[in-house]
């Protein structure tokens, strides 16, 4: 596909003229090196290394969906010197084999900066997608793709980077043909009695492709690949509002969804209040629905809206902190303690950002972190430190809190520095440091 350096300003311009502004489906390859492909490989297996029970993760052996297999691949992640041959053979041998891994942007924060920084001339060129981009990734062999002959939610348009070894072979039907004319069914997968009605593209190793949203498809790969996607995410007004609402009640009211807790319920046997029954078909709901609701000062002097207007803007602050990321990284490893003295090093966790604003409707500072969000009350000195570290220096704690927090207790500053390292939006070292405060319990 290119000349041009990967991935840079005149890369992506050639990727757009050949999308026709990401509205064609096209397949480039020769797009990046097979050295860019086997780093992004070696972080993609890294993601393996990393994740949880959480994970949305399905395996499939010889056509049949395997979730026990799940758990076995979490126990038994890569080794140092796996390739992805090695590690998959372990597990499958010859056996027919498909690996689905949505959400892997939780897991690695390594994975994501990479694809991030591929990315971001793409979307300083188009701009942010409001629901942020999630990737998914696919390793296997398996044939027609497992899902079927499906279409993606509404919205959703896709850049798959394929890493080989094997090609892929992508089919896509135009909406009207393949339900109208062909009669054909979501979920359908015998393909090959409606692949003669598609459009057909060959992905090799080093190419990319992309697939505006809309569109029935499935991908076919008989030998081993792999490839990373990427999802924009480009929702209907009620998708975002609803994304919006779910994060006023697992904030304010619930810390599980609906459908978290039923799944809690079916598998550890966790009980759930319900509602009683009523005598009264109209019964004031008001006290019970809002029992619940979290301790929170301002809440009881702002209006509904007022407070989705402020959850809106939250939401956006987030994902621009996760680095336009839908998900926040998660990490099965807990952030080990460290002690700090005025001496140790502390720097921000570039490329990420501690984005920041003052809220007129909750009085309080909102920083988010990596996509998760701190309210605290409001301090000029607070965003004076946050301004220091997204400057990305590295300084002593000295040094970075030099004429900052001249009246607060020293415990309490090195308590706001421990939290943003808890939420893994701070490095700290304590090389060359003899002395050292440990404030975990004060």
């Amino acid at each position: 596909m290119v000349s041009n350096k990967e991935f840079s300003n005149e890369w992506w311009d050639n990727f757009l003229k050949s999308t026709e502004n990401l509205t064609k489906p096209i397949a480039l390859n020769n797009a990046f090196s097979s050295k860019t492909s086997s780093n992004i490989l070696d972080k993609t297996l890294d993601v393996f290394k990393s994740y949880d029970e959480s994970a949305v993760f399905r395996v499939w052996v010889n056509g049949e969906k395997r979730d026990d297999l799940k758990d076995t691949l979490m126990e038994n992640p890569p080794l140092e010197d796996d390739t992805l041959e090695s590690w998959t053979n372990r597990f499958f041998g010859k056996q027919k084999f498909g690996i689905i891994f949505n959400h892997s942007e939780c897991w690695n924060k390594d994975f994501n900066v990479e694809i991030y920084e591929k990315l971001k001339p793409l979307l300083e060129k188009v701009g942010y997608p409001m629901m942020g981009m999630d990737i998914t990734i696919f390793i296997g062999n398996y044939g027609w793709t497992p899902l079927g002959i499906h279409m993606d939610y509404v919205g959703e348009s896709v850049i798959h980077l394929h890493l080989g070894s094997a090609k892929k072979e992508m089919y896509l039907w135009d909406k009207e043909v393949y339900i109208n004319e062909l009669g054909g069914k979501l979920g359908e997968r015998r393909a090959e009695f409606y692949s003669h009605k598609a459009q057909k593209f060959d992905i090799e190793e080093g190419g990319i492709f992309f697939m505006p949203w809309g569109m029935p498809h499935i991908g076919k790969t008989d030998e081993l690949s792999a490839a990373v996607t990427v999802w924009f995410n480009r929702p209907t007004k009620q998708k975002l509002l609803r994304t919006v609402t779910d994060n006023i009640n697992s904030e304010y009211v619930a810390e599980k969804s609906f459908v978290n807790q039923h799944q809690s319920y079916v598998v550890d046997s966790k009980p759930v209040e319900t509602i009683d029954y009523q005598k009264d078909p109209l019964l004031d709901l008001y006290p019970e629905l809002t029992k619940d609701v979290k301790s929170k000062d301002f809440l009881s002097k702002i209006s509904f809206l007022d407070l989705l207007k402020m959850e809106i803007k939250d939401y956006q602050y987030s994902l621009k902190s996760s680095l336009n990321f839908s998900k926040s990284l998660k990490s099965k490893v807990a952030k080990e303690h460290v002690g700090m003295s005025k001496n140790s090093s502390i720097s921000l966790d570039l490329p990420y950002k501690i984005e920041y604003y003052h809220s007129q409707i909750s009085g309080k500072l909102h920083l988010f972190v990596k996509g998760q969000k701190l309210m605290i009350n409001y301090s000029d000195d607070i965003i004076e430190m946050v301004r220091r570290l997204n400057t990305g220096k590295e300084n002593t704690i000295s040094d970075l809190l030099q004429d900052l927090f001249e009246e607060w207790p020293e415990e309490l500053t090195f308590r706001l520095l421990e939290i943003l390292y808890e939420k893994k939006g701070l490095l700290i070292s304590n090389k060359n440091v003899e002395e050292i405060v440990s404030i975990t319990n004060m």
